[in-house]
């Protein structure tokens, strides 16, 4: 790499990934030089960070569109001719890939800031999202997501709720998922984000998934494996393995049922809440600490209340707005 190439664009992080790319673009152009320790190491940075990526993708059409115009212009006699970065002075290296970057900036544009459709769900309802490509998007009550139109990769911000994805891997175009300001990158895999104020929890059911490290901090992206459950902040990421029937319990919304087991009556009726513009309040603290256990219809508040209360002893007040559980 010449470092007269510095020059070539502001010393951000966003323009060295962009730079780092046009200059694997044009090292790749020399089949005689390029190794197998080349193609290696070509493929490490590409691992690195899905950034990586779609840099090089922008990079590689703006290569492909320059050499497209050069062809147009050559008389019909003239052989085309096959750039050789061992062979090119300095100067001229930095030309191209400054050729590369110029005609990729407007196509950075149209990457960084893709055109994204809002879908949402009601308070209590629920909707399942099939993309072209056959994977799935299901949106939990009170949730909302919006989904990327770009041409090399899916990209997915969740900006609140309860959203499982079932997606079909597609190496060529990643999948990406932004939430929490974090960033999942699926390796074929089936997984629930859930995006809460205080942290992002991802649950994996089944194949890879990488979740990004934290900005500006010096761990490394975590892969994560089936059965596994990371809770991320801004900052860090903690990752715990969980049981499979664990994962029945926090799915069941997909099926309309809630489920609980020994679950405090608190938190299973700020879980019920979720569902309902008619709220559960509770007026003792010993009460919000009972246990409860049971399956119960998202959409049918009276009857986990009557249940809750006959089960547990207590009294359901029902009325107009809410329903108040006490003894």
């Amino acid at each position: 790499m010449n470092d007269e190439l510095a020059a070539l664009v502001p010393a951000t992080e966003a323009a060295a990934v962009q730079l780092a790319a046009a200059r694997w673009v044009i090292a790749r152009q020399d089949g005689e030089s390029w190794s197998a320790d080349d193609q290696a190491e070509f493929d490490g940075w590409l691992d690195e960070a899905v950034a990586n990526r779609l840099a090089f993708l922008r990079a590689d059409q703006a290569w492909q569109r320059t050499s497209r115009a050069a062809a147009l212009k050559r008389p019909m006699r003239e052989p085309a001719v096959q750039v050789r970065t061992g062979q090119l002075p300095g100067a001229k290296l930095a030309a191209a890939i400054g050729a590369v970057l110029l005609l990729g900036a407007g196509a950075f544009g149209y990457f960084a800031q893709p055109n994204y459709t809002p879908y949402e769900t009601p308070v209590g309802g629920r909707q399942i999202l099939t993309l072209s490509d056959g994977s799935q998007i299901e949106l939990n009550t009170n949730s909302k997501v919006r989904i990327a139109r770009v041409e090399n990769a899916r990209r997915v911000i969740v900006d609140r709720g309860d959203v499982y994805f079932d997606v079909r891997h597609d190496g060529r175009r990643p999948f990406v998922v932004t939430a929490h300001g974090r960033t999942l990158v699926d390796l074929g895999t089936k997984f629930l984000v859930r995006e809460r104020p205080e942290a992002l929890e991802v649950s994996l059911l089944e194949g890879k998934l990488r979740l990004d490290a934290p900005k500006g901090g010096d761990g490394s992206a975590t892969i994560m494996a089936p059965g596994e459950v990371a809770v991320a902040t801004e900052h860090t990421t903690s990752v715990t393995k969980s049981a499979r029937a664990a994962f029945t319990t926090e799915l069941s919304w997909r099926q309309g049922i809630l489920i609980f087991h020994h679950t405090p009556l608190s938190e299973a009726v700020a879980e019920f809440n979720r569902y309902t513009t008619r709220k559960i309040t509770i007026t003792n603290p010993v009460v919000a600490r009972l246990e409860i256990n049971g399956k119960f219809r998202t959409n049918d508040i009276a009857m986990f209340a009557d249940v809750t209360a006959d089960v547990l002893g207590l009294k359901a007040d029902k009325r107009d707005d809410r329903i108040v559980i006490g003894r």
